[in-house]
């Protein structure tokens, strides 16, 4: 469905709740870990995966969303942009979580 110059899919609702969902994750890390919860490495490294998968999904719900060509090609460079930290981020999570702290420097 069309509505000027933006288009409603239904996939927009399910990358609204997916972008909510990576973003409470995101505030519950940082504040488990400024209350002293949680170890250094890995949050951080969780927290840069959860973040990026938010700028992913909210990026690709607003490709969606907009309909002009110009907009949907922006928005689909910050797609990639989430990608990119999302699986290097996993990297690092990965190495953290498995206590291999000394190869993250």
């Amino acid at each position: 469905m069309r509505h000027g110059g933006l288009q409603f899919t239904p996939l927009l609702l399910l990358y609204l709740v997916s972008a909510a969902v990576t973003l409470g994750l995101t505030i519950c890390a940082v504040r488990r870990r400024y209350r002293g919860e949680a170890s250094t490495e890995t949050t951080l490294a969780f927290v840069g995966v959860v973040l990026s998968v938010s700028v992913w999904t909210v990026a690709r719900m607003l490709e969606l969303l907009f309909v002009d060509p110009t907009l949907s090609r922006f928005w689909l460079a910050i797609v990639y942009v989430g990608y990119g930290g999302a699986t290097m981020s996993a990297l690092f999570f990965g190495l953290a979580f498995a206590g291999e702290r000394s190869r993250l420097t």
